[in-house]
């Protein structure tokens, strides 16, 4: 069975909406203690990969069983094949180019897939010159290391690195790299290490030669944040960043951070992994102490089973947490007046000024009869989550004084909007419904919030509040703190303040197949970069389901700080914002689409570098002939390197380069910088490359190119057609309009297909 490669993984990142090497480390190797003991006593920042082993089909894992899939790595495979092909023949024959094409793509596969550290322990912000560093980049190259070492030197070579060895530590000879920093490489066994500044070499040699364990730290931070088989682990000790932020800041700058309250956070931590069921993703805020200034609303009240009683048990999407808003307005302002006191000045001049004109005041009639306990829930019967069936809750503290505030927010709005919209009320069982009428055609929502005895709840439509409030489980009956994940996580001694879940898998069945025309649209343009990977690739939203369970998170205080932990199929980065559907778009070729945006970037690189050649010859010319541009390309042929009557292409149609310039003199041009002389025979993606007569380069918009042309009086040929690797690559819709007034040029015969 095949190791999991790149491009599985690949897709297990847009699936999963974020990027971290851990993602390439599914399902992970066995722990690789060398990679351990490479990091420093004092630390600044660590980050250690598992490397991929070999999914098992029949793996009780849903993560290992996804990655297993025949369907998910025929779309792996399709994708790998597309892009090193793209790359191959984007490389041309340039000798450094070839190099780079063997040994990049091996670099980046290895050091991804494969057992990996990476690491800092100094940085000191230069005053001139570089920084300092100590650090390293260290990966188990297993059997490959011989190969991966040939591709560095290779690399080193045509970088200009000197061939001899510099460095001898513990008998392991290491080369320098040319950089203004101290950087050396080499191979201990089968281990590739970079190591930067003084003491990295010798660290990194002992480490991987048996001769160091371990850091104490690493061993607590492994404790804290165990998983059953480890992907990855991340260290960030912030108390040393956060010094460098106040000695470069002053005196304001400690003011600032005691203010936030980010003086008591001493690291940041975060493990993920494999667990019995699913991916398991675990980070740690180190706090030393209780929280102050603004962070100190996070040191709340863990949630109950109760908190979520309004919550339905099938709601698609819940998330619910502690936050008093009236302490976290208290903080804020006086935040502000510890950083900047003339900004709370300006802050309680607002407040007071927006009270006169209310006629209530924003923390004490409001936020201070709201309760502490918010939510986002789904309602099921409106739809799949997560619009237009959203209901925002929070508990209530004084009904009376929010019933009056209300009624006065109610006031205002009628007033404001009395053009565009008015306000209604519709009265149903559990309670009465307001909510804005709109009379503008403009106006796409109908927002609505009702008061109940213990809640305000808002949505976007009164039909939705209607159905929640007309649900058994809105009023009694089973609520979402009976989801498995949540009943564990309330069930614990030190249960979260906040706590989410979503039906992964309904909304996958759900939006998945309806982007599809994004994706088609997608890999069209991919393909007229290059990419030749068709819609057919993508794997349908059955198989996807299957494997996918709900995605479950929880954030809670412990003697240690703040530990966020989510649990679900796929990968996910940080934050409750993972249960946001958003994740999906980036399924059918969203993010594919950046792949090939990068490539047609390198492309059009290419291409300009193509036309300037032309233009230096054009110049080149003009100089020779008191400043009159040649009447044609056969002209440049003995300025350019090129058998007569070929001249460069540009790269990316196999189409000519048009020639604008004929009949010009560069002495006699009052805007040499708006006038162009050589043009792609077409636009891309909207965009012409171009050069001028004072010889720059830009890739401009084709209206823009249009008007230089009209204001220069050159007339625009319509782009001819051309056999471009054996295709026929007719004009698109995006050729160029000629411009009024104009001859076009005759089309030459279209070549017969081979």
């Amino acid at each position: 069975m095949a190791v999991v490669g790149i491009y599985e993984m690949l897709l297990v990142v847009v699936l999963g909406g974020g990027f971290s090497p851990a993602v390439f480390s599914l399902p992970p190797l066995p722990p690789d203690p060398k990679l351990l003991a490479v990091a420093p006593e004092t630390c600044l920042f660590y980050m250690n990969w598992a490397g991929a082993a070999a999914p098992d089909p029949k793996s009780p894992n849903r993560t290992e069983r996804f990655l297993a899939d025949a369907e998910i790595r025929g779309f792996a495979s399709d994708v790998e094949r597309a892009l090193v092909e793209a790359f191959r023949r984007g490389v041309g024959r340039d000798p450094d180019a070839a190099v780079a094409a063997q040994a990049v793509p091996l670099l980046v596969r290895t050091a991804l897939t494969r057992p990996a550290a990476i690491y800092v322990s100094k940085f000191t912000p230069p005053a001139q010159g570089p920084p300092t560093i100590d650090g390293g980049l260290v990966i188990h190259a297993g059997d490959q290391v011989q190969v991966l070492r040939d591709r560095v030197q290779a690399l080193a070579r045509m970088a200009g690195a000197a061939e001899a060895a510099e460095l001898v530590v513990e008998g392991v000879r290491l080369s320098r790299l040319p950089a203004p920093i101290k950087v050396h490489w080499g191979v201990v066994d089968q281990y590739l290490l970079l190591a930067i500044g003084e003491t990295a070499p010798m660290e990194m040699v002992q480490a991987l030669k048996g001769q160091r364990a371990a850091p104490r730290w690493l061993a607590d931070l492994s404790t804290k944040l165990a998983v059953d088989r480890r992907a990855s682990l991340t260290f960030l000790n912030t108390g040393p960043l956060l010094e460098m932020v106040a000695r470069s800041a002053g005196p304001r700058g400690v003011a600032m951070i005691s203010a936030i309250g980010l003086d008591r956070v001493k690291f940041l931590g975060s493990t993920t992994g494999l667990d019995d069921s699913g991916y398991l993703t675990q980070s740690l805020i180190g706090i030393e102490g209780k929280l102050t200034g603004l962070l100190s609303v996070l040191e709340a009240e863990p949630l109950a089973a109760e908190d979520l009683g309004h919550v339905a048990a099938g709601s698609g999407l819940a998330v619910a947490g502690r936050f008093d808003a009236a302490q976290g307005m208290r903080q804020f302002l006086a935040m502000l007046e510890t950083i900047d006191p003339r900004s709370a000045r300006e802050a309680a001049e607002g407040l007071a000024e927006f009270r006169r004109e209310t006629g209530f005041d924003l923390s004490g009639d409001l936020l201070q009869a709201l309760g502490t306990v918010w939510s986002v829930h789904h309602v099921a019967s409106e739809g799949p989550a997560p619009f237009p069936g959203l209901v925002a809750s929070v508990d209530v503290r004084d009904r009376e004084r929010l019933n009056e505030t209300l009624i006065r927010i109610e006031t205002l709005l009628g007033r404001e909007m009395r053009r565009d919209a008015n306000i209604r009320r519709l009265d149903v069982a559990g309670g009465s419904i307001r909510f804005v009428n709109p009379t503008d055609d403009e106006i796409p929502v109908a927002p609505a919030w009702c008061l109940t005895d213990s809640h305000l709840h808002l949505a976007l439509y009164p039909q939705v509040l209607r159905a929640y409030l007309g649900r058994a489980g809105a009023v009694g009956g089973k609520s979402a703190a009976h989801h498995p994940a949540t009943a564990r996580a309330l069930g614990l001694n030190n249960a979260p303040m906040i706590v989410g879940q979503v039906d992964t898998a309904a909304l996958v069945r759900t939006y998945y197949p309806v982007l599809y025309p994004i994706a088609a649209m997608a890999m069209g343009q991919m393909q007229r970069e290059g990419i030749d990977l068709t819609i057919a690739s993508l794997p349908g939203a059955t198989v996807l389901a299957r494997h996918l369970r709900g995605t479950s998170g929880s954030v809670r205080r412990t003697r240690d700080g703040l530990l966020i932990e989510m649990r679900g199929t796929l990968p996910l980065g940080g934050g409750m914002s993972l249960l946001t559907p958003a994740v999906l778009g980036s399924v059918t070729g969203v993010r594919m689409n950046r792949a090939g945006a990068a490539l047609g970037a390198a492309r059009d690189a290419e291409a300009m570098a193509h036309v300037r050649m032309l233009s230096v010859a054009a110049i080149s010319y003009a100089t020779d002939h008191e400043g009159k541009m040649p009447q044609g390309l056969e002209e440049l042929a003995p300025y350019l390197d090129q058998p007569r009557g070929r001249f460069p292409r540009d790269p990316r149609t196999g189409q000519r380069w048009l020639y604008l310039a004929q009949g010009k003199h560069l002495n006699r041009v009052q805007r040499v910088a708006a006038t162009p002389m050589f043009a792609a025979p077409r636009p891309i993606r909207g965009r012409r490359i171009v050069v001028y007569l004072d010889g720059h380069v830009e890739n401009v918009e084709e209206h823009r190119f249009l008007a230089q042309c009209r204001g220069a009086d050159i007339r625009v040929p319509i782009g001819e057609a051309n056999e471009v690797e054996g295709r026929i690559d007719l004009p698109r819709d995006d050729r160029p309009v000629p411009v009024p007034g104009s001859e076009l040029l005759p089309r030459e015969a279209v070549p017969a297909p081979r």
